[in-house]
């Protein structure tokens, strides 16, 4: 399902498709390296995007370092969507590091998208509120002290890519 990639355009919302992408990929390939982009070529190179720690990237273009951390909706607007899907991707590294299992994380991840506006409009915020939906019914299955636990993880994760909630 796509969030709304819109070829040829940037911002938040094909950052999401971006984000969403690799971190389905990161829990379908079976590894625990979190890295994306190791076959892909550039002037005859390959590098590699490193969702665990987005400062490591080999890429000679990338911007990674400069976006891995959220500042406002105004300079997401024309960044590229590789760059920009870092700090989606790492905050869905940071929530696997932190404690949620693998086969959580997917779940939640992938039941998201249903919460996620359609089209050209989903922003990075509208993700964490995807997942929080997300979580009441992934979790609910769960021990009350492991579904508190879980949430203060994700709360944790999203806060250190500066995705904010009002109420924090």
């Amino acid at each position: 399902q796509k969030i709304g990639w819109n070829e040829g355009t940037h911002g938040e919302s094909n950052s999401l498709d971006e984000a969403y992408s690799d971190i389905m990929a990161e829990y379908a390939d079976g590894t625990d390296e979190w890295q994306h982009g190791t076959y892909q070529y550039l002037d005859g190179k390959s590098f590699v995007r490193d969702l665990s720690d987005p400062t490591a990237s080999s890429d000679p273009n990338s911007n990674n370092v400069q976006y891995y951390k959220y500042s406002t909706p105004a300079f997401f607007m024309n960044v590229e969507e590789h760059d920009g899907s870092t700090v989606i991707s790492h905050a869905a590294y940071l929530m696997h590091k932190l404690g949620i299992p693998d086969h959580v994380g997917k779940k939640l991840w992938y039941i998201s998208l249903d919460y996620l506006p359609k089209g050209n409009n989903a922003t990075f915020a509208d993700c964490r509120t995807a997942i929080n939906k997300a979580a009441d019914k992934v979790f609910d299955i769960y021990s009350y002290s492991k579904r508190l636990e879980w949430a203060y993880i994700i709360r944790k994760a999203f806060n250190a890519v500066n995705i904010r909630d009002e109420n924090d």
